[in-house]
């Protein structure tokens, strides 16, 4: 393999899902960077509410963490939207958030709606 490193570490507990990947030839990850997002199922959660007129993309996910990694590999996902009473397409990426349209966010029965917030710091 080449120089390039990749430092791929995931660390899942009951409540929370945190990345930090390092690396020369990822595009969505400056070198020198370190990106890191946070997911807490039960808490960064609105319940019964979904980000309305921004899903760019409907896929099917087996739980609320496998629509949480979709949202983080696209870099156009600033939020989700999951379905629980759905079997299929029960995982919304929006474009947008609650902060930049707070009218869009709609109650929905059986669907939960959650930020994503990417943050970047400096490793050396």
């Amino acid at each position: 393999m080449e120089s390039t490193f990749v430092f791929l570490v995931a660390y899942i507990l009951f409540r929370g899902f945190m990345i930090c990947m390092s690396s020369q030839n990822q595009q969505s990850v400056p070198p020198g960077f370190c990106y890191r997002a946070k997911f807490s199922v039960n808490e960064d959660v609105v319940s019964n509410h979904a980000l309305e007129g921004h899903v760019f993309k409907r896929s099917t996910a087996d739980a609320v963490t496998q629509c949480h990694v979709m949202c983080r590999d696209d870099c156009r996902c600033l939020s989700m939207n999951y379905i629980h009473i759905n079997e299929q397409d029960n995982c919304e990426l929006n474009d947008a958030n609650e902060q930049m349209n707070p009218a869009a966010l709609k109650y929905r029965f059986g669907a939960d709606y959650y930020d994503f917030v990417r943050e970047f710091t400096k490793t050396y």
